[in-house]
């Protein structure tokens, strides 16, 4: 799913199955949450949210941050912004 964030640029949503329910890996989620960071200079990435924890670029060196309480769905989702 996509669309746009609340600070103008363009969101996709990724789920990521559940590892006891479905019997994926629980790094899958965090796979692919880091792989975007590491491509976050060359795709334009602002910010990529899971597992209740949000990385920014504009805040790169502080790493992951705990984001507030959200959904447990969203929490399962690897949320990543781009800039417009």
């Amino acid at each position: 799913a996509g669309g746009r964030s609340a600070g103008g640029g363009r969101g996709l949503t990724v789920p990521v199955r559940q590892a006891e329910a479905e019997g994926a890996d629980p790094r899958r989620g965090w796979e692919l949450a880091t792989w975007a960071i590491a491509h976050s200079a060359e795709l334009r990435i602002e910010q990529i949210s899971y597992a209740g924890r949000m990385w920014t670029a504009a805040d790169s060196g502080k790493g992951w941050q705990r984001k507030a309480a959200g959904s447990a769905a969203a929490a399962r989702d690897v949320r990543i912004i781009t800039a417009q």
